[in-house]
């Protein structure tokens, strides 16, 4: 059998409808999903256009890396600072441990504390908040300076939210030292002497002040 005879019986003209209707559906789809000939084939004109708006895209895409490189530096930097400030799994209360350091840091340089307040807290968000202690007191200027040097070294750190130094110059007082009325020479020059030191000038400083640690009550940072 021909196909010429194939196509007169009811299954070729069947085959036949079919491979005509075909290639009709495929463009009508194409049309339908792809749009129009001027989409698929587009001019010079669309060209220009499709490339302006690639343009805006790239560079609206590029500024939304920036932000999200942003926002990641800045995600980072929070993170460091809750590893860095004060926990209470790990450091314990600050409320009561706060205080107790700084009076050892006052024991230690052999400092007499003049007022030394109530830890306060407040909050900074739902994690993070300050906790701030007011302190007074005066000395010679080296135990202030120790002092200082103490608060510095606590861990977690330390920093002064305010701090007041006010400086005092004092003659010390002349020491008491027995007349006598013989013109020894080595008698002049010891009386000399207790009064030459008796007058040196003594350095107070009144200090007055808060500290304050960064403390975190959150779950533990990662």
């Amino acid at each position: 059998m021909t196909l010429r005879d194939f196509l007169k019986t009811p299954k070729g003209k069947i085959l036949l409808v079919c491979c005509i209707l075909m290639p009709a559906s495929w463009i009508f789809l194409l049309f339908q999903l792809g749009g129009d000939f001027a989409t698929l084939f587009p001019d010079e004109n669309r060209k220009k256009e499709l490339q302006k708006e690639i343009g805006k895209l790239k560079k609206e895409y590029q500024e939304q890396q920036k932000k999200l490189t942003a926002y990641e530096t800045l995600r980072k930097q929070y993170r460091d600072k809750l590893r860095n400030a004060w926990q209470f799994s790990k450091d314990g209360d600050p409320e009561l441990v706060l205080r107790q350091k700084i009076e050892t840091a006052a024991k230690e340089s052999e400092l007499l504390l003049s007022n030394l307040g109530s830890v306060r807290i407040s909050r900074v968000n739902n994690d993070l908040a300050w906790a701030e202690l007011e302190i007074s007191t005066s000395g010679d200027f080296e135990v202030i300076v120790k002092f200082l040097e103490k608060v510095r070294a606590i861990r977690p750190e330390i920093s002064w939210r305010r701090l007041v130094l006010n400086q005092m110059l004092r003659r010390g007082n002349r020491a008491n030292t027995r007349v006598s009325s013989t013109s020894d020479a080595s008698t002049r020059s010891i009386s000399s002497t207790n009064t030459a030191r008796a007058d040196t000038a003594v350095t107070t400083l009144f200090l007055n002040g808060s500290v304050r640690v960064l403390f975190y009550d959150g779950d533990a940072p990662r």
